[in-house]
């Protein structure tokens, strides 16, 4: 197995979950031509899709106080930037972060 770092891990996920997406919609379009769909299998396929299409990583840190949770999420997402974005007292409430060709969603607790 190839050792990538995980944005490229995340970006290849992302890839194959746009190609399966496709590849239903695809699905779905040839049994409407042939007269091939019914309701129960229909409704399947867009709950498959729909599941897909909000997809969302969950990461969560928790630790006790002061013990570099978010310095730990600032160097794994944002150290190509050069900038600390996610500031070092971080209130203890789930933020949404938009990266990497998804939501990830980063809860950080303190025990």
């Amino acid at each position: 197995m190839r050792n990538l770092e995980f944005k490229d891990q995340l970006h290849e996920y992302a890839e194959w979950r746009e190609k399966l997406i496709q590849a239903i919609e695809m699905y779905q379009e040839w049994r409407t031509r042939y007269k091939l769909s019914d309701a129960h299998s229909t409704d399947t396929l867009l709950n498959i899709l729909n599941g897909l299409q909000n997809d969302r990583v969950t990461l969560a840190f928790a630790a006790e106080f002061s013990r570099g949770k978010t310095e730990l999420i600032n160097a794994l997402f944002f150290a190509e930037t050069g900038v600390r974005l996610l500031p070092s007292l971080l209130d203890v409430q789930p933020c949404v972060l938009q990266k990497y060709f998804m939501t990830l969603k980063v809860a950080i607790f303190d025990c």
